[in-house]
């Protein structure tokens, strides 16, 4: 029988992709009471919940942990609840899967810097500016102080190929409407097959250590929206871009770069981060 590895968190965006794309190798957890009853496969799981009796499926020997609260804004309005979920609850999973053996690979995020510079590298010392960043450098800091065993892959933006931002774009453009992407605030977006594809790696492999994910470059939304534009025909003069200051946004930091160093990624797995714009094609082909 071959390994199998145990999604924590199948019903996030990234997971259920992960679990669709590698169903063979691939078991995951659900808070969805119904979906537990409805397949047998299913695993119940929800963080918000007393996790001391709950125990990992035998024979699992890797896990990820995709379960947490990602939205930055989410984390600025409710901080106590996301470091809820994203730090304690976060590091009493952490503890059941290193007693039962099982290899952890956490998602971590660019945030843990400031993004004042670009291509930040792994040894460069953190300073989070978001309750998102702080709450995954904390669970960082415990996987290596405690010494588990454990892969961190920090990433970059993970765009899915139904991106909601982008397809409120093109439906705008498709009805002659003009969009307002931002001109002052850069992504170095990951394809989240590429992302998962690093994960599945990892998961197999049991590297241990810092691992950075990002594109090559940054882009603002703005170049973004024009790209779509012009490969897809749409009218470019219906492309306004405004600053994000001026929007209805509310945040406390927006970081000038979001690049990484991605030297680990090539030395250690042999990847190479696709060129940016291989990144934005692959992502607008779902659009075709």
């Amino acid at each position: 029988m071959s390994e199998k590895y145990l999604i924590i968190g199948e019903d996030s965006q990234i997971g259920s992709f992960f679990t669709r794309r590698y169903s063979d190798i691939s078991v995951g957890t659900t808070r969805r009471r119904e979906k537990v009853s409805h397949r047998s496969s299913g695993i119940y799981l929800n963080l918000e919940e007393d996790l001391s009796l709950w125990a990992p499926p035998k024979g699992v020997t890797s896990a990820v942990i995709f379960t947490a609260v990602t939205s930055i804004e989410k984390c600025q309005q409710n901080p106590e609840y996301a470091r809820f979920i994203n730090v304690e609850k976060t590091k009493n999973l952490i503890d059941i899967l290193h007693k039962n053996n099982i290899f952890i690979v956490f998602p971590s995020t660019n945030q843990v810097f400031n993004g004042t510079i670009p291509y930040q590298k792994v040894g460069d010392t953190p300073s989070p500016q978001t309750e998102y960043g702080k709450n995954k450098l904390e669970v960082e800091n415990y996987l290596l102080i405690n010494k588990i065993e454990s892969s961190i892959i920090r990433f970059s933006k993970i765009i899915p190929p139904d991106y909601p931002l982008f397809q409120t774009w093109i439906t705008s453009l498709k009805q002659g409407e003009s969009i307002h992407p931002f001109h002052d605030m850069v992504i170095s977006p990951v394809s989240i097959s590429f992302a998962c594809m690093v994960i599945r790696i990892l998961l197999e492999k049991k590297l241990t250590g810092i691992f950075q994910v990002s594109a090559d470059d940054d882009i603002s939304y703005a170049n973004i929206a024009h790209d779509i534009g012009t490969k897809l025909g749409y009218n470019g003069s219906l492309i306004q871009p405004v600053s994000w200051k001026t929007s209805d946004i509310q945040l406390n930091h927006v970081p000038e770069h979001t690049t990484l160093d991605t030297t680990k990624l090539r030395n250690d797995l042999g990847i190479k981060v696709p060129d940016i714009r291989i990144i934005i094609d692959e992502i607008l082909e779902y659009y075709g």
